[in-house]
């Protein structure tokens, strides 16, 4: 037996528990009665969970009952991250006393005591609230000891674990000697005043929550995963985050830059840049500069490596940090001073600056070097970064071309101690000794044109005072005091600032060429599958994540992990198709759009446009079209699809960062005029984590949120500006909503667990499908119909499985105009019944019969339905051959819903509705189901079992929704 597969051996020693130093993977954990329903028997083991940054911010507020024995060792409830790590609390009790305490690693003092005794086998309702200046604990929500703590400077946090029932630390890490049972953290303060009299909610505040009423009830992050199902299904949907760690990014070449959020070090600790590009530096990638493109600032810069990456979720919850040692960084804030020359506030660091301050306009790639294009105040900025190397030392070097303009002052880097000036061998510069290191800081050329200046001590600046075109150069360098003199050295030897082309590569990148497979002609539709360069030089992923076409017909996509491609089949037969990565280094691109014969991919936190102007087939330009709405940051914070109305309004939604104004937002970015800059705005709010939007042909946007918490099931919806489509926590409204705007259609698990987007056929295509509206289920990799009715203004509708099966979770479809098929583009995440990374499949309409539903409408009397072939009479009208059943679902904080009874609201389950009769209308394709007393209901299931006119079996179901039931049928 491997020794991850075993189980960590527990120990019981003079009441405290110690466990094995190296837990297996999946440790079990044991339940026992609990306060409500079972709880963690933590006597047995800890229950051990991946981290997460979210756990060790404040505000935080963690709750939990606990049943405590034994009191001669300290019983740790809950422990975040190591002690090393500066997120890192825990809530426990003392030895010996058995008061409840907790302490912080990075506050300032770091234990929180009280005088309560807690151990005496009763159970207890215990709270940690810190809102950041005071750290308050309750027992039975009796106030018990409150303490106003500052932050101190501390070690780099460190995301290590979550542990209930213990701490690892050392070789004999604490244990717990007693249960514990509902587990909540909230990312707020919370007002603690009752003890709780049921099981704790999940709410807009909520993290996460653990009932512990199951074993697999207790995951890394339920807010953001569905429960793991058990039984006989398949093994996709049994997998939790362990089964999702892929380390593969961590070999990928991601170009010279990659713009991620970004972790790393400063002399202070540590300090997260939101929207940053990380460029590397030097010939051989020897180190690398991170660019804050929020704040225009140089946030830091290191030796020795790139980046690292972490692996849950296959990287796509990543936030890199330095590979290498930080030899400077500046504390988060402006690069530059404002129109007044002031260091004005910044009203959030999750947004970009104003854009009459300043406004990042974009990056180009000249070989191997990135240049960087900002404006501050009327003043353009092109920004250089790279290194300069003599003597076995190594300085890095920004080199900037103003065009003219005003005065201006930049942020350069905070000092390891107090900064002086000195002047050798006539080169001045700006010096700070630490522990035998010092960081030096030099300007390249004439003092009349800029001059470093010391600001509080520790803070260094640089004053551009030339108000024409002009270079400036800067030279930054941190090591051995000793070697002080060699980068003196290298300052005065420094060229002039010039603005530099990198080297091309080597050799020329050639296509890669795959071969496809044409797919079966046997039925309506034909799926073809365009197969990707899974192995390519860059080991780049093949997490396909948006499609569209240049207007010769070519495919371009976007990748989840940065990429861009285009392809070129070679062959009507798909015997040759020609592959080759365009762009790298974006941000999660989850859309893409070609726009007037140009490449528009929505990164995270930025919309930007590719350009090729040499021709050479490789991106040389990233402009930033817009990026002003908020990026907070958060994990599962993503923003995804990318649509375009007629009047070239583009639409997309920014996920997560509900604490933002636009998270949970659909937003749009109208077509500026007079020449003005793309601004964006809030469409419409309340959601979770779509993936899918659509636009049909007359500009109406569809989109479709995922089963989770205010999300009962999945969603299908059409947006109107202002509409508020479920998630409390994204309502961004004075007062909170009281319901949501309804839905056309919900959507059960077993229908699609995980929504992508819509397509519309076009009119005149696919036979009886023309005009009609696709939906693609990113879980099930599959296709359906969308059966639409609107009823006074009111529309409502279902869906029908085309019964098309793909290779990856399909998110994005597009039809090519060139040759008039449907296009689709998928990707392997997590609760997906994916096969591959990703795919990009082709649907082709052979012309041959189709056997399905192609309309739905609801009466007062009855349901009709119209299919696509004559049916037999017989069939038809048989009553048997057709069954219904109806559900509701809740609407509320917790992760989904069960199905409740529409009759009886109280009562757990499905209702039959018995069909009285079935009649074939005269068109011979319609029959018209006659129901008493429908109502309306938030889910129906209309199965059906038919035999066509021509002898074919025409069986399936319609999944729908009924907001109105309209007047009675008329013949």
């Amino acid at each position: 037996m491997k020794p991850a597969a075993v189980f960590a051996l527990v120990f019981v020693c003079a009441s405290v528990l110690i466990w094995a130093a190296d837990p297996p993977a999946k440790p079990g954990i044991r339940l026992a009665d609990g306060k409500f329903g079972k709880a963690l028997d933590a006597r047995s083991a800890p229950a051990i969970l991946e981290g997460s940054p979210r756990f060790g911010q404040a505000p935080l507020t963690v709750e939990c009952w606990a049943k405590l024995h034994g009191k001669a060792k300290a019983n740790v409830l809950l422990a975040n991250d190591s002690p090393a790590s500066s997120s890192h609390w825990q809530l426990y009790t003392a030895a010996e006393s058995g008061e409840l305490r907790a302490s912080f690693a990075a506050s300032q003092p770091g234990e929180i005591q009280s005088k309560t005794n807690i151990c005496d086998g009763e159970w207890h309702f215990l709270a940690l609230v810190h809102d950041g200046k005071t750290v308050k604990l309750f027992v039975d929500a009796k106030l018990a000891a409150e303490t106003t703590v500052e932050k101190k400077a501390a070690s780099r946090p460190k995301v290590g674990e979550l542990t209930v029932g213990g701490l690892r630390d050392g070789k004999e890490p604490l244990g717990c000697d007693g249960l514990i049972d509902e587990v909540r953290l909230s990312g707020s303060a919370r007002d603690i005043k009752e003890i709780p009299k049921a099981a704790l909610l999940h709410d807009p505040y909520t993290i996460v929550l653990w009932h512990f009423d199951k074993p697999e009830d207790f995951q890394v992050d339920p807010a953001w995963t569905p429960r793991p199902l058990s039984g006989n299904v398949p093994a996709w949907e049994k997998a939790t985050d362990r089964d999702w760690i892929d380390g593969r990014f961590r070999e990928m070449d991601t170009g010279p830059f990659l713009n991620a959020t970004f972790e790393h070090a400063t002399w202070q600790g540590s300090q997260r840049v939101m929207k940053g590009t990380a460029i590397k530096l030097g010939d051989n990638g020897e180190a690398a500069m991170l660019f804050d493109r929020n704040q225009l600032r140089m946030a830091a810069g290191w030796t020795g490596g790139f980046l690292e990456h972490g692996n849950r979720r296959f990287a796509l919850l990543n936030t890199p940090k330095p590979a290498g040692q930080v030899k400077f960084a500046s504390a988060n804030g402006p690069g530059w001073t404002d129109a007044k020359g002031e260091w004005s506030k910044l009203p959030s660091l999750t947004t970009a600056l104003p854009s009459e301050w300043g406004r990042f306009r974009g990056l180009s790639v000249i070989g191997n070097r990135v240049s960087l294009s900002y404006t501050i105040g009327d003043r353009t900025v092109t920004e250089q970064p790279w290194i300069e190397t003599a003597d076995r030392i190594t300085a890095f070097c920004r080199t900037f071309l103003l065009a003219p303009g005003q005065p201006l002052r930049q942020l350069v880097c905070d000092l390891p101690g107090v900064g002086k000036t000195v002047t050798m061998d006539g080169v001045t510069c700006v010096t700070a000794e630490r522990e035998k290191e010092t960081t030096a800081i030099a300007v390249v050329g004439d003092e009349k044109s800029a001059r470093l200046e010391i600001a509080g001590q520790t803070r260094v600046e640089l004053a551009l005072l030339d108000k024409g075109n002009c270079y400036v150069k800067l030279l930054i360098w941190h090591g051995p005091t000793a070697d002080l003199g060699k980068f003196i050295a290298l300052a005065k030897a420094s060229p002039p600032g010039k603005l530099v082309p990198g080297k091309p590569p080597a050799k020329p990148e050639k296509e890669l060429i795959t071969k496809g497979v044409p797919g079966s002609e046997d039925g309506p539709f034909a799926v073809d599958t365009f197969t990707l360069p899974y192995e390519n030089p860059h080991k780049s992923l093949m997490f396909v994540s948006g499609i569209d076409f240049l207007p010769s017909g070519e495919v371009v996509v976007c990748t989840a992990h940065g990429d861009v491609w285009i392809a070129k089949p070679l062959d009507d037969r798909l015997e040759k198709i020609a592959w080759r990565r365009f762009a790298s280094g974006l941000y999660q691109p989850l859309g893409l759009k070609v726009v007037d014969g140009k490449i528009m991919v929505l990164e995270r936190g930025q919309l930007t446009m590719l350009g090729d102007p040499d021709g050479d087939g490789r991106q040389d330009i990233y402009a930033n079209v817009c990026g002003d709405w908020d990026t907070g940051g958060g994990e599962h914070s993503f923003d995804t699809c990318l649509e375009m109305d007629r009047d070239h309004n583009i639409f997309f939604f920014k996920t997560g960062d509900t604490h933002t104004p636009t998270g949970g937002c659909l937003m749009r970015i109208p077509l500026p005029k007079d020449g003005k800059l793309f601004k964006s705005e809030v469409f419409a709010t309340g959601f979770r984590h779509p993936i899918g939007l659509g636009m049909s042909p007359d500009g109406i946007v569809s989109g479709a949120d995922q089963e989770g918490n205010w999300m009962p099931a999945t969603r299908l919806d059409l947006y109107q500006k202002g509409g508020f489509y479920g998630d409390m926590r994204a309502h961004h409204r004075a007062t909170p909503p009281k319901i949501y705007d309804p839905p056309l259609c919900w959507l059960p698990r077993e229908l699609d667990n995980s929504a992508g987007g819509q397509v519309w056929v076009p009119k005149g295509q696919w036979g009886p499908l023309g005009g009609k509206m696709l939906h693609l289920s990113y879980g099930r990799c599959r296709v359906m119909q969308v059966l639409q009715q609107e009823i006074d203004g009111q529309f409502q509708g279902g869906t029908v499985n085309l019964g098309l099966n793909f290779l990856s979770g399909v998110c994005r479809g597009r039809f090519n105009p060139k040759d008039g098929h449907l296009y689709l583009a998928g990707l392997k995440g997590w609760q997906t019944a994916s096969v591959e990374d990703g795919c990009v499949q082709r649907v082709r309409y052979t012309g041959k019969k189709m056997y399905l539903p192609t309309d739905l409408a609801i009466h007062a009397d009855g349901i009709r339905l119209a299919f696509s072939q004559p049916l037999d009479k017989a069939s038809a009208e048989d009553v048997k051959r057709y069954r219904i059943e109806q559900w509701n679902y809740r609407w509320s904080a917790d992760y989904g819903s069960k199905r409740w009874s529409a009759a009886e609201p109280s009562k757990l389950g499905q209702d039959a509705v018995p069909v009285q009769s079935a009649q074939l209308l005269p068109d011979g394709k319609s029959v018209l189901l006659r129901v008493k007393g429908l109502q309306p209901v938030m889910q129906m299931q209309i199965h059906f079992d038919l035999t066509a006119a021509d002898g074919q079996p025409l069986a399936g179901d319609v999944f729908n929704t009924i907001h109105r039931t309209g007047k009675p049928f008329q013949p």
